[in-house]
């Protein structure tokens, strides 16, 4: 009978020793709990041990990198063979934009753990609380923006907006989670609308093609003429140039021509004189009669050929 108490008690040590074994895998940490208080947090993967009945464990992959879906949920996931499939979430998708105009909207969360003890002790229900963080955060950022930014201009912006508030909304609840990366997945209009709105999206790629197609011409016609405008003012002032040093050559030459008629001014003007007779009369006998002779002849024959004085 001792022995069977003895065996007994040994296969209850046993049992009660085994049930106390635990083992943390790479990237998880465990927060012992003895009797509903936090009594240590383990962060070294491996087997462990903890007192069964008296110490509960709870453990969560820090290293793993989660994902929350809104306005859609993921029923298959791809392969190389298939495609995901997916079904909508009505009541999540729909969203007033700052204009007031109806969005719907799909969008994924990732996110981290990075404090077990926050997670764990600091809310109730943590992932639920994160998804209602999550929602309300793309619904303020979506309220904000206008219908155009979110479908198309500034989508860019608004997954950095929501970003950001996602997160100092997990902050205040002091929940232990850091938020990894924000994508919207599918932004459109209403199905009602989504005709409509495909026509003003080509409209304004048509108008983005042709303001790209002027900018071109332009970047193209602009340098042209800047540079047939700069010869033509290099032309012009060659030409201005040429002039003045022509001007300035005429008015050296006229002061000179004017220093030696000052020498001579009946001679110079009478030869002026010859020579202008010359050149508007060539190839002509001339003569130069002298008026004050009486009724003798007195002449000066200018030819090409001799030049003939007689008393």
């Amino acid at each position: 009978m001792n022995k069977i108490i003895g065996l007994l008690f040994l296969l209850f040590i046993v049992g009660f020793g085994l049930l106390g074994i635990y083992i943390v895998d790479d990237g998880e940490e465990a927060v012992i709990l003895q009797f509903g208080k936090h009594q240590s947090t383990v962060v070294e993967s491996g087997m462990k041990w903890h007192i069964p009945l008296v110490q509960t464990v709870w453990k969560e992959n820090t290293q793993e990198v989660k994902r929350m879906e809104y306005g859609f949920r993921t029923t298959s996931e791809g392969d190389s063979r298939n495609l995901s499939e997916y079904v909508e979430v009505g009541s999540e998708s729909l969203m007033i934009t700052g204009d007031e105009n109806l969005v719907s909207l799909e969008t994924v969360i990732q996110f981290r753990i990075y404090n077990v003890e926050q997670f764990f002790f600091n809310v109730d229900d943590q992932y639920e609380t994160i998804a209602h963080a999550g929602a309300a955060a793309i619904r303020r950022v979506v309220a904000s923006n206008d219908f155009d930014g979110v479908v198309t201009e500034n989508r860019g912006g608004v997954e950095a907006e929501i970003h950001e508030h996602f997160q100092e909304i997990l902050d205040r609840y002091e929940i232990g989670v850091q938020v990894t990366t924000v994508q919207l997945q599918d932004v459109n209009p209403p199905i009602e609308v989504q005709d409509a709105f495909h026509k003003v999206v080509g409209a304004r790629e048509e108008s983005n093609a042709l303001i790209n197609q002027a900018e071109s011409y332009a970047n193209q016609v602009i340098p042209a003429a800047r540079g047939n405008a700069a010869e033509t003012i290099a032309q012009a002032e060659g030409y201005k140039a040429a002039r003045v040093a022509e001007a300035n050559g005429d008015t050296a030459l006229f002061n000179e021509l004017l220093q030696t008629y000052r020498l001579g001014e009946e001679v110079t003007r009478t030869r002026m004189y010859y020579e202008m007779m010359e050149s508007i009369l060539p190839n002509m006998e001339k003569y130069i009669v002298d008026g004050d002779s009486g009724n003798t002849l007195n002449f000066l024959p200018l030819t090409n050929s001799k030049t003939v004085t007689e008393d």
